[in-house]
């Protein structure tokens, strides 16, 4: 998964588009509506997580120096690995949005 910060006066929206566009250099189409929003704590931080469904025009994935690999994976392989099951449910509706 794709996940970022808001940067300060950023709309979500953008923030979705700008951190995948820096982490993959994919270029997608992001729906306008989230698929799932929450609150959460993690790693002793309180966040809100947006989730949107976005449609990829564009396969070849260059990561950035965030990262070291990547994978894509089936969404119950996801779900398996993620210690996040509401992240996991969300990418199952997104899914079946589709």
């Amino acid at each position: 998964m794709v996940a970022g910060r808001c940067s300060p006066n950023e709309e979500p929206l953008d923030t979705v588009r700008r951190e995948i566009r820096e982490e993959t250099n994919l270029r997608v189409e992001v729906e306008e509506s989230p698929v799932d929003s929450y609150a959460m704590e993690y790693e002793g931080h309180s966040m809100l997580v947006i989730i949107y469904r976005a449609t990829a025009f564009s396969e070849e994935v260059r990561l950035s120096d965030e990262h070291d690999a990547f994978e894509w994976c089936l969404v119950e392989d996801f779900a398996r690995r993620t210690a996040f099951p509401r992240l996991a449910e969300a990418v199952r509706r997104a899914l079946r949005a589709g």
